[in-house]
């Protein structure tokens, strides 16, 4: 029996800043995937660039860095602020749950780019990962 791949979005404040509860979250989530031995792809949106990937401000950050530190597959989307403006993150947002179709979504506290990726996920039909 061939298992669909898992592909999960991690949203979140780019302010935010407990990489403990990322870690402990995404190390919860890939031991119960590992368990079917299915494969996981995860995404997020870059949080204002690859810049902020570099300081490790914000859980997209956070969750970048955990998976390249175990070896999990993951995809920066970022968002085109120089061509939008003010409406990149939303446009990113559709964008990011209409191609890369999450089937699973962790939504970290933030502001409003993180609600609007919350509710598009869940029109999606993605699953809502316990983030508490």
């Amino acid at each position: 029996m061939t298992i669909a791949p898992v592909r999960l979005i991690v949203c979140g404040g780019r302010d935010f800043v407990d990489g403990g509860l990322v870690g402990r979250v995404l190390s919860k989530f890939f031991s119960e995937w590992q368990k079917s031995d299915g494969d996981v792809l995860v995404a997020h949106g870059g949080c204002r660039g690859l810049g902020a990937l570099h300081t490790g401000h914000g859980a997209d950050a956070m969750a970048h860095r955990w998976c390249l530190d175990h070896e999990i597959p993951v995809l920066t989307w970022p968002a085109g602020w120089g061509c939008y403006g003010r409406s990149a993150g939303p446009r990113r947002n559709s964008l990011l749950v209409e191609r890369f179709a999450p089937t699973h979504f962790m939504a970290f506290q933030g502001g409003a780019g993180t609600a609007d990726m919350l509710r598009k996920c869940l029109a999606a039909g993605a699953v809502e990962v316990d983030c508490g």
